[in-house]
């Protein structure tokens, strides 16, 4: 993997970074592989940051089968707009808000034929929460977020919506909380 940034590339305090990933193949017969880019570009203003990020992924893996070696492969393309701002700092802690569109789409492939009810496109929203604190040289995140599917972007209906079993509108509330303590070893901070 490689990856090229450009901190401050327009004197703006912005950040720009593409990064680019191919697997060498490690030693097991067969074809397979996989492939990836990110590209990224933020830019701060005041209290705000917005930033945009695109990236693709795909990969190809041979399976034998009794008589023929079957080909399963797939791609994957995101993309994301994200607005940020930083609402309260101090010393020792720090609370920020988020809000970011965002549209997936993948497709999955045996022999070249795609796999069709495999198919997703689906967008939507997210809004985040994140606050950080500061304790002596550990600290502590806290994050919650509320992640909506809207049907947005052309976004297809999820075959398995039909029994009720799926959705291309997701719904998903999430939140963790992580403290991090660093540690040593003969007096060295690992």
């Amino acid at each position: 993997s490689a990856t090229v940034s450009y901190d401050h590339w327009w004197t703006l305090n912005d950040l720009f970074y593409v990064s680019a990933t191919r697997t060498l193949g490690g030693g097991y017969e067969g074809k397979r592989g996989s492939k990836s880019h990110t590209v990224h570009y933020s830019v701060p203003w005041g209290y705000w940051l917005i930033g945009m990020t695109t990236s693709q992924h795909g990969y190809h893996q041979s399976v034998a089968g009794d008589s023929v070696d079957y080909v399963y492969s797939g791609t994957s393309a995101n993309q994301e707009i994200s607005l940020s701002r930083l609402l309260y700092r101090d010393a020792v802690s720090k609370v920020q808000t988020s809000l970011r569109g965002w549209k997936r789409e993948s497709a999955n492939f045996i022999n070249d034929a795609e796999v069709g009810v495999q198919r997703r496109r689906t967008g939507g929203w997210e809004w985040g929460l994140n606050y950080r604190r500061y304790i002596g040289r550990a600290s502590m995140d806290m994050n919650t977020s509320l992640k909506r599917g809207t049907g947005a972007n052309r976004s297809l209906s999820a075959p398995e919506e039909q029994d009720g079993e799926g959705t291309s509108r997701p719904f998903i509330v999430f939140a963790n909380a992580q403290l991090n303590v660093p540690f040593h070893l003969n007096e060295q901070a690992l």
